[in-house]
């Protein structure tokens, strides 16, 4: 499957609204409640994500299938698999904690979710969305900006990864 272009350009454009409105952001987690950084404001669910996970937020991806898939939920019996919409009224009705939740497309969950949406290769992947990859970077470290010029470094590079 070839480097989908069109929703990597999106992409940057989730991560822009996220760093413009000052959304918290931490590339460890896909949808968690870990402390944000100071100045920045928690998802209006409660919720901290990182690049994935906002985009599991995002309306337009929303419709192209991508979701969040929840924890065990006991009176489903069942993971619930949510819009980012229905995340954040659940967690508002007090239905689900902010800090559950995974990034979900088609038959795919967390990174293998990320290689299929967007047409990545697992080094692909990993490059852009695994704090690992960022070294020397601290976690606290990378922004949304040090993603961006990843995901546009990328697309310039037509999928090649330079470092």
């Amino acid at each position: 499957m070839p480097m989908n272009r069109d929703r990597l350009r999106h992409l940057v454009t989730v991560l822009e609204r996220v760093r413009d409105q000052r959304l918290a952001f931490n590339l460890a987690n896909w949808v968690g409640s870990r402390t944000p950084a100071e100045g920045s404001k928690e998802n209006s669910c409660g919720t901290v994500c990182c690049a994935f996970g906002w985009a599991a937020f995002d309306p337009e991806f929303n419709e192209q299938g991508l979701r969040i898939q929840t924890s065990w939920d006991e009176e489903e019996r069942a993971c619930p698999i949510l819009t980012g919409d229905e995340h954040r009224q659940r967690v508002r009705n007090d239905l689900l904690p902010p800090s559950v939740g995974v990034p979900k497309f088609e038959d795919e969950t967390g990174m293998g979710a990320a290689q299929k949406f967007f047409g990545l290769t697992a080094p692909q992947a990993r490059h852009l969305f695994i704090p690992s990859e960022y070294l020397p970077l601290r976690t606290d470290q990378i922004t949304t900006n040090t993603v961006i010029g990843r995901i546009e470094a990328l697309l310039r590079n037509n999928g090649t990864i330079k470092r």
